[in-house]
Order: C-alpha cells, then sequence, then structure tokens
C-alpha cells in the first residue's frame, strides 16, 4: 500500500482484510471492561456520520470544530468529515471560552461536534461572536439539548449514526487530492494568540511514512495505549501511524487510569511527553527506597546490569560479564518492572520537550527503551527521531528520510 492520501487509507484498511480486526479499544466506564471496535464497524460509522453532516449542509472545504476529550467518536468525527472533504478544526477540551470563541471565528466554523455539556457550554456561548456556524453536535447522550439556541441547531450524536438519518443514497465520497487541507491545529498561543496551521494529506501521510521508516516496525500485532490528547500534533499523528498500519488503538480511561489500563490493555507502543517518564522513574526510585538494605543491593546490581546491557542502544558493546548477569538480573528486578507497564511494551516514544538523559538511560536499563522524536505543528509535526542502536540521549536524533532541515 502507498497511498496519498489519508482517505485512500481509510478505503483500503476499512474495506479490505482488516474488516474483522480489532481498531479501537475504549471504556464506557472505568469499572467496565474495555469494549473493543473493529475496523469493519468503524468505517460503517464513519460513513454515516459523513452522509449525515453532508445532509446537513457541510461540504467540500468547509470547517468542522471537534472539542472533546480522545474518545473513539473523535476519530469518527475526523474521518468522516475527511470523507466528504471538509477540514477539521480539532480544540483541547481545556480551552475557555474565549479560546473556543476565537477559534471557531478564525477559523469559519460551520459545525461543531463536542464530547458533553461543558464543552457545549463554551460553544453556545460563542455563538454571537461566531456567525458562520450553524449546526453543534454533541456527543454524550446523557447531556441536555436545547434543539436550537440562537438559530443554530443542537443535534445529538446517536442522530448522526442513525441509520434512518443519514440519507438513503449511497455516500458519494468527495474526491480528494493530497494537496487538499485536511485539517487545521492552532497553535498554543505562547508568543501570541493562536494561529491555524493548515496540513494537507501530502503533509500528514508523508510524515507517517517517514516516522513509520525511522521507528522500530509497527505491525497489525502491536496494541497502543493512548492517553495525551488527540487534538495535540503529536499524539494526533500516532493515532495516523497506528491507522496507517492496521494496529490497534487504546484509548486510556483517564489520567489517572493509565497505570490499571496499561494492565488490563498490556500494549506494546505507548506515546508520552517528559514529565510521564518522570513521574514513571520517580516512582520507581521511591519504591525502590523503600525496600530492606539486602533487597535494595539487589534492585541496585540489576540496575547497574541493566544499564550496561542497555548500552547497546548507544551503539556501544555491552560487557561479557554483565550480559551474562542479565538473565538473573533481569528474573529478579528488570521483569518486575516491566510487568507493571503490563509486560509487552517494545518501545515508548516521548515528544513535545526534551527528555532527561539519566531517565532515558534508565528505562532502557529496564529494558523499556524510548524513542525521542522532535517535532513542531507546522511541520506535521515530527522532523526527527533518535534511532534504535545510535541513541545519544539529550539528543533529538537524525531527521526523518523524507525530511530537509535547513539551518
Amino acid at each position: 500500500m502507498n497511498p496519498s492520501t489519508l482517505v485512500e487509507v481509510f478505503n483500503e484498511n476499512c474495506s479490505g482484510a482488516l474488516l474483522e480486526r480489532t481498531y479501537i479499544h475504549y471504556k464506557a466506564d472505568r469499572a467496565l471492561p474495555f469494549q473493543t471496535l473493529t475496523y469493519g464497524e468503524f468505517g460503517r460509522r464513519v460513513r454515516l456520520v459523513a452522509s449525515s453532516l453532508g445532509d446537513l449542509g457541510v461540504v467540500r472545504g468547509d470547517r468542522v470544530a471537534i472539542v472533546s476529550e480522545s474518545r473513539p467518536e473523535w476519530l469518527i468525527a475526523d474521518f468522516a468529515v475527511m470523507l466528504i472533504g471538509a477540514i477539521s478544526v480539532p480544540m483541547f477540551p481545556t480551552l475557555t471560552q474565549k479560546q473556543v470563541e476565537h477559534i471557531l471565528l478564525d477559523s469559519g466554523a460551520k459545525a461543531a461536534v463536542v464530547s458533553n455539556e461543558l464543552q457545549l457550554g463554551k460553544v453556545i456561548r460563542s455563538i454571537p461572536q461566531t456567525p458562520d456556524l450553524s449546526e453543534i453536535i454533541v456527543m454524550n447522550e446523557a447531556t441536555p439539548l436545547p434543539g436550537e439556541t440562537f438559530g443554530r441547531r443542537v443535534l445529538s450524536w446517536n442522530v448522526l449514526e442513525s441509520d434512518a438519518s443519514a440519507s438513503r443514497r449511497t455516500l458519494a465520497v468527495t474526491p480528494t487530492t493530497e494537496d487538499d487541507v485536511v485539517t487545521i491545529i492552532y497553535t498554543s498561543g505562547t508568543t501570541g494568540i493562536p494561529r491555524g496551521v493548515m496540513l494537507t494529506h501530502r503533509n500528514l501521510v508523508a510524515n507517517v511514512q517517514g516516522a513509520l521508516g525511522a521507528i522500530p516496525t509497527i505491525t497489525h500485532e502491536d496494541i497502543f495505549l493512548s492517553f495525551l490528547p488527540i487534538s495535540h500534533s503529536f499524539e494526533r499523528i500516532a493515532s495516523h501511524l497506528i491507522f496507517y498500519a492496521g494496529a490497534s488503538i487504546a484509548f486510556a480511561h483517564s489520567i489517572d487510569t493509565v497505570s490499571e489500563n496499561m494492565l488490563e490493555i498490556r500494549p506494546t507502543v505507548m506515546t508520552g511527553v517528559p514529565r510521564f517518564f518522570e513521574r514513571v522513574y520517580s516512582r520507581i526510585i521511591k519504591m525502590r527506597d523503600g525496600l530492606s538494605d539486602r533487597r535494595r543491593k539487589i534492585f541496585d546490581w540489576a540496575m547497574k546490569v541493566g544499564n550496561a546491557v542497555a548500552r547497546k542502544e548507544e551503539g556501544l558493546p555491552a560487557p561479557i560479564t554483565a550480559r551474562l548477569q542479565h538473565i538473573i538480573a533481569d528474573k529478579l528486578v528488570l521483569q518486575k518492572i516491566r510487568e507493571r507497564t503490563g509486560g509487552r511494551i517494545r518501545f515508548f516514544v516521548s515528544g513535545a520537550a526534551a527528555l532527561n538523559a539519566e531517565v532515558g538511560r534508565a528505562f532502557a536499563g529496564f529494558g523499556l527503551p524510548i524513542v525521542e522524536g522532535y517535532g513542531m505543528t507546522e511541520t506535521s509535526p515530527v522532523i526527527s527521531v533518535t534511532p534504535f542502536g545510535k541513541i545519544k540521549w539529550g539528543k533529538v536524533g537524525v531527521p526523518l528520510k523524507n525530511v530537509e532541515v535547513k539551518i
């Protein structure tokens, strides 16, 4: 498969050999087990929503805002917008009402998809200042709907997914080119007001292909646990990468349940920000400090052995004695640390800020190597990645093969 657009990737994965393969794992409630959604069912729901959006008057080039936490409906909305040639405008659910208003106005959003009553309130209060907005769709069933407010329709997500509401005609997928804009992602505005970055199919597909060539192989068997917001370009490209590879994505129920969700899903790949890895490392050190003197010595010895063997990630030879001792060190200590992540992690990916070199080395010593990436929203976003076997801790690696860097 050598697609030039994300719509081509969608048509391939949701109409072909992957139909019965699980794409999404999600939790409706913390106390409930994970539920699943196959590629085939995902494709069916995307087409229904796309058809319904078309019936509401959303056409090629229109902007559709998504103000929601990461969840299956987020991805369904994103691909539905793509299929009709419209443009998604993702927003962090933590934004203030004024920030939401600015982005709705600046992007000229025609419709907004929101997750709950809190996000609905922000959008409704923005209506007087956002003349282009005509449709609001709410994901959560329990959210009270006003029906119409300030002349704008407020609809339930279930209406969009209903077979009865979508037009009975076969969805006419809008012809898409690689230079069509897929999304407008607004920057954080640290040096001024947030500005929208327009990214095309060519941008995103090329970045996925470049990233896949720079990290260890992702296969259909991989399960990716996601807890960062997809509205951020880092997690957004990670979700596209997983979809492109035909792997599975699991949404953590919340940031507070990541540890328990790891044990339930037993992921093979995860993304995170440096603060996440620092927090995990601090917990491990705190656990180590609470051990008896004898067990603490065993822990320190195992860490020393693990760090020596992990030198291979830096392209350096591991001492023979460390390699011989590693089997015992792993059984006594290192394996138990990995089991806290579910026991199947092949590698982590860190981005959005600089990773502390000490933390990176420690994770490699545990047998949990971290690939560090550098990028920015304007570059779709990945620019460079640290290559396995040539990692230099504290560095951002080398540019992707299809990325040119000038200084």
